[in-house]
């Protein structure tokens, strides 16, 4: 598991440095590069970087974190791209909660009150009362 997660950071933390290397570049431009038409080349270099980078920053956000250090990384990622709202990310934080309970140690699977959860997110914190549902609260 150490592996795969150093390989796939690795992955993103290039990633990370071709588009902060792209920005770097574009801030030196003169003015006149910056500007319509010229800048469309630009936008679509930056778009494919950006894009290759968020794909890496979902490839990491699946694969899971092997020590409570990675598991803190990866949320830092996720709130810094708002990845909850990437497309392909729908899971990303059901992964990293199950990463806190594997950590933790304590994934209890029961018969959960969020029926319209999928199984992975069924898992809850031993000692932790549910909270009510609209239906319970009527």
């Amino acid at each position: 598991m150490q592996r795969r997660w150093t390989r796939t950071l690795a992955a993103y933390r290039r990633a990370e440095a071709r588009v902060a290397a792209f920005k770097a570049e574009e801030a030196v431009l003169p003015p006149e590069r910056r500007e319509w038409p010229a800048v469309q080349a630009l936008e679509e270099r930056f778009g494919d970087l950006d894009s290759h980078r968020l794909a890496a920053l979902r490839r990491l956000l699946r694969v899971p974190a092997p020590v409570l250090a990675a598991l803190s990384l990866k949320l830092d990622f996720a709130v810094a791209d708002q990845a909850w709202e990437l497309e392909g990310c729908d899971t990303c934080l059901v992964n990293i909660a199950h990463d806190a309970q594997r950590l933790s140690g304590n994934i209890v699977s029961s018969n959960c009150r969020y029926r319209n959860f999928a199984p992975c997110e069924r898992r809850v914190l031993r000692n932790v009362p549910l909270p009510s549902t609209p239906e319970q609260e009527k």
